[in-house]
């Protein structure tokens, strides 16, 4: 992902691993007009799980975006790797948690449309 010329993150995942089905729903949490929101997404997918990281990695630029992912102090090495190569899920509507809360003041982008996202799918035997 970049904006403009400055990259963000560069995650590379292996598509290598274990097959295992997944039907634990996805909870997100988001802000909308001062509520919390809860959404928990049913899903059903099938991932690969591997310990074996070789070529797997996140590299972080120079962005604001990447400034405040570094400063959580993930580590750009990771200990496993998790590919979806199927994945289904129906969005519901959320649940109000809590009232009045203030929304992430975080980066709120450019306007420019100067913007990438780019998906490349390697194979590797």
């Amino acid at each position: 992902m970049s904006e403009g010329e400055q990259p963000i993150p560069d995650l590379r995942v292996q598509r290598k691993g274990i097959y295992l089905k997944d039907t634990k729903p996805i909870t997100t949490f988001s802000v909308r007009d001062r509520q919390l929101v809860r959404t928990m997404i049913p899903q059903i997918g099938t991932r690969r799980i591997s310990f074996s990281t070789e070529g797997s990695s996140l590299r972080l630029g120079g962005h604001p975006v990447a400034h405040s992912i570094r400063d959580l102090g993930i580590s750009s090495k990771p200990f496993m790797s998790c590919y979806y190569p199927e994945r289904s899920a129906i969005l519901p509507s959320g649940q109000v948690i809590e009232k009045g809360v203030k929304p992430f003041e975080g980066y709120a982008g450019r306007s420019s449309g100067d913007t990438s996202h780019t998906v490349a799918y390697y194979t590797t035997f």
